[in-house]
């Protein structure tokens, strides 16, 4: 990791121990052949008494980090549904932080990445948090940090006693009214492509960002995206079929949700473009047991639009989680759009293509 990256942190964790207690992990260890370095942040509340038999790990998702979370749960207001629990937030390999050789990443396929991450996080709850057989792990997977927390809780549901997940992308083929956007986006390589591309400029840039006022934080960010460790987005893109005009998950997880045994809770932002609410809410109908909390006003990442509604509603969740209900479908979920949408698909329809996928679940799934 840069030196640069790693003085902006070190500003923005001065700030984050203002209120909490919070301290770097790190551990080295060779997963599937591949060396690897995780990096990950621990910290609560200063003068709150910790639940020695509970402990939260985080996951986060594409163009994010630990920090963000931390930073986040820093700045909300402690109230009566404040958790106890002691929060891990680890980050992703290949996403700055946690570093991994890109290439030995790069050349595997979707299902080795999985394996790999699902081995990484089996690592760290075993190895770094040390979990005992009494002691109890809650999950919280957010965007693709979501994606990978589901495929966790079907491997190993031993490790986990509860399952939150924050927008999980990927739960269905197509994401929200971004769609287009996003399928632009990502084959265009933006954003991290072009910052990486420039980061030899990073110190120039530096000073233009902060000549005007850019907080702690938002050098921080500005330092990870362009790091040449932070190649996540390359990451996702292994998850996702694009092009010019659309983004769409070919291995989606709504079918694996109903063979998870932990407990699970969603939660969603009310103006998420990515994620859309109505995903949690359809998911609530078919499952027949995980609860939905929609936080009012939050887009895709809702513990930073709002960091005290989104802690006491992760609150909630943890504490109202349910397992899913075993299901049965009487037609496939089509991969493709044209199959389910019979070629009406186009950028000028995404809106109507992504809740028509919706009510194909609704029409061919049933609670067994």
């Amino acid at each position: 990791m840069s030196d640069g990256l790693e003085k902006a942190e070190d500003e923005v964790l001065c700030e984050i121990r203002e209120s909490c207690d919070c301290e770097r992990l790190s551990y080295s260890v060779s997963v599937s052949g591949v060396p690897t370095h995780l990096r990950s942040l621990s910290f609560m509340r200063k003068n709150e008494k910790e639940e020695d038999n509970a402990q939260i790990l985080y996951l986060h998702g594409t163009c994010a980090s630990a920090l963000g979370f931390a930073y986040a749960y820093a700045h909300a207001r402690q109230g009566e549904n404040a958790q106890k629990y002691r929060v891990h937030a680890l980050d992703l390999p290949g996403f700055g932080r946690s570093v991994a050789p890109r290439d030995m990443l790069l050349n595997r396929s979707p299902e080795e990445l999985i394996r790999y991450y699902i081995t990484c996080i089996q690592v760290y709850i075993r190895d770094v948090m040390r979990r005992t057989e009494d002691q109890m792990v809650v999950l919280v997977g957010h965007s693709f940090g979501g994606y990978l927390a589901c495929r966790f809780a079907a491997a190993s549901p031993d490790l986990l006693h509860k399952l939150v997940l924050v927008n999980c992308v990927g739960m269905f083929p197509l994401l929200g009214r971004w769609t287009f956007y996003l399928g632009w986006m990502f084959s265009m390589g933006l954003p991290q492509c072009v910052l990486r591309s420039v980061s030899r400029f990073v110190p120039l840039l530096d000073k233009a960002v902060m000549s005007r006022g850019c907080s702690a934080f938002g050098a921080y960010y500005f330092r990870l995206l362009s790091c040449p460790h932070a190649y996540g987005d390359k990451v996702v893109r292994k998850f996702f079929q694009v092009n010019g005009t659309w983004a769409r998950c070919d291995q989606f997880l709504l079918y694996n949700l109903f063979g998870i045994r932990v407990p699970v809770a969603l939660i969603h932002g009310e103006r998420d473009p990515i994620v859309p609410a109505e995903q949690g809410k359809v998911i609530q109908e078919v499952a027949g047991g995980p609860p939905c909390f929609v936080i009012p006003d939050a887009g895709h990442a809702p513990y930073s639009d709002d960091p005290s509604a989104f802690f006491s509603t992760l609150h909630q969740a943890i504490c109202s989680c349910a397992k899913p209900s075993a299901a049965s479908h009487t037609a496939p979920l089509p991969l493709h759009h044209r199959d389910a949408f019979k070629g009406r698909w186009s950028p000028a329809n995404t809106l109507e293509n992504v809740s028509l996928q919706y009510a194909y679940v609704r029409r061919n799934i049933r609670i067994v």
